[in-house]
């Protein structure tokens, strides 16, 4: 859910960064950019927060994890 929030509201503030802001938040979260023949990779970091829960604790330990996208350039 926070991460939801977190991200509509880069979604809703994005047209009113500078330049030089957006390439630093593109930076952080992008392991890596693949470009092929026929097709563009990209792999995205997230690590996610370590906010604790209502009781204090966390459900589990702090885990990261890579998320890859691929899409077919037109043409």
């Amino acid at each position: 859910e926070e991460i939801i929030t977190e991200a509509k509201d880069l979604y809703s503030r994005w047209p009113s960064l500078a330049r030089e802001e957006k390439r630093n938040i593109v930076e952080q979260i992008t392991e890596r950019i693949v470009i092929g023949k026929d097709d563009v990779d990209i792999a995205l970091n997230y690590l996610p927060s370590s906010a604790p829960l209502n009781d204090g604790g966390l459900a589990t330990r702090p885990q990261g994890f890579m998320a890859a996208m691929s899409w077919k350039r037109a043409g």
